[in-house]
């Protein structure tokens, strides 16, 4: 078959071969509402609202496969969708407004476990074209932790706070200082970010905002730097200011560039396991503590999120309200409880899902560069 094909045309193919492959795995194909009366729990997910009867476009499938899953009788191994799904985010190589999501639950199966329909999904979607992928070859399981440990030579445990990964930020030079002002969100006070392959390190002046570039030092700016930092870790030590907003987009940009410096030396498949629990989600958390979420990596990039969903409704609800309460100290309106899904949480017992950017998977396997690509060419 010609792999000269448009990527909206990859698409519809991808799309066929992943109903064979549900449909062999005795999944059931479920057609979800775009109309929904919240469409996110997560803090830093903003939904696109309609201007009729406040209802929002779904960020994901999730909400309604669950109810649905409620509702399909015992024997029944799961359910899936492939749908379109929105964020209220603004346009790049990896985001676009809308987009196709990829969301399966399977019944009496561990999360991790997931991995396994992962791998068979990569390999089926580079046979669309007949193009091998080598991506499945030797896929890497590890933990946060693990991983963490790797990058940063410390290892983190599940009593973790805020202020602990700030100092790792600090001592690895990520992010320099804390707000003065805790009115202020962290992403206001990166002071030098990383990017895979590029040696240039981007510092921006606290006290006059300008930016300076620098690709050699000498020993002398080097002890004056690290001097700078130590000061600046018994500082935040001391600090205890940093409210949940605040904390979660700091530990966002730590564990992007955790990533990002552990794919350079594995870029290939990665199974991240294992969180925070102030990243849980959806996700049940472990007795050792840690949330059971796994984050799927693919070449830099991230791929899918699975979960062992929590079946605790009343745990569910109160992550719900703290998310709502992290969002109202961002300055964003709360994300509506969706009661019915709380009602069904019980049913969720032993399930597992995972949620899937299919564009993201085409681009990387086909090496399509932007996201923007899979759009419908203008007709004139």
């Amino acid at each position: 078959m010609s792999r000269n094909l448009l990527p909206f045309q990859l698409r519809n193919k991808a799309i066929t071969t992943l109903r064979k492959y549900f449909e062999i795995s005795g999944l059931s194909e479920a057609f979800t509402p775009s109309l929904v009366k919240s469409g996110a729990l997560e803090p830093y997910l903003d939904t696109i609202r309609v201007d009729y009867q406040k209802y929002h476009l779904p960020t994901s499938p999730e909400f309604s496969l669950k109810k649905a899953l409620s509702l399909e009788p015992k024997p029944c191994p799961g359910i899936y969708e492939i749908a379109h799904a929105f964020r209220n985010e603004p346009h790049s190589n990896l985001h676009s407004p809308e987009f196709t999501m990829v969301e399966w639950y399977r019944r009496d199966c561990k999360y991790t476990d997931l991995k396994n329909d992962i791998i068979e999904i990569i390999r089926k979607t580079g046979e669309i074209t007949e193009h091998q992928t080598s991506f499945v070859s030797s896929p890497i399981d590890i933990t946060f932790s693990e991983m963490f440990s790797n990058v940063f030579k410390e290892k983190p445990t599940p009593d973790w706070s805020y202020k602990d990964y700030h100092n790792v930020a600090v001592n690895n030079d990520i992010i320099s200082s804390y707000v003065k002002n805790p009115d202020h969100t962290v992403g206001n006070n990166i002071l030098s970010t990383e990017k895979t392959g590029e040696n240039n390190r981007k510092e921006i002046n606290q006290e006059t905002g300008t930016n300076k570039v620098s690709n050699k030092e000498t020993q002398e700016n080097i002890d004056s730097r690290e001097s700078k930092k130590k000061q600046q870790s018994d500082k935040g030590s001391q600090r205890n200011t940093m409210n949940d907003a605040q904390g979660i987009e700091l530990f966002s940009v730590l564990y992007d560039v955790c990533v990002q410096r552990f794919a350079i030396e594995s870029p290939g498949l990665l199974f991240i396991s294992e969180f925070p629990e102030f990243v849980r989600g959806m996700a049940a958390i472990s007795e050792t503590g840690w949330a059971e979420r796994m984050e799927v990596v693919l070449g830099g990039v991230e791929l899918a999120n699975a979960y062992q969903e929590c079946s605790n409704s009343n745990e569910l609800l109160t992550v719900w309200k703290k998310n709502n309460e992290i969002r109202i100290q961002k300055g964003k309106i709360e994300h509506p409880i969706d009661n019915e899904l709380i009602n069904c949480t019980s049913d969720m017992k032993g399930v597992s899902g995972i949620a899937l950017g299919l564009e993201r998977l085409l681009m990387i396997v086909f090496e399509i560069p932007n996201i923007q690509q899979f759009h419908l060419p203008s007709f004139k």
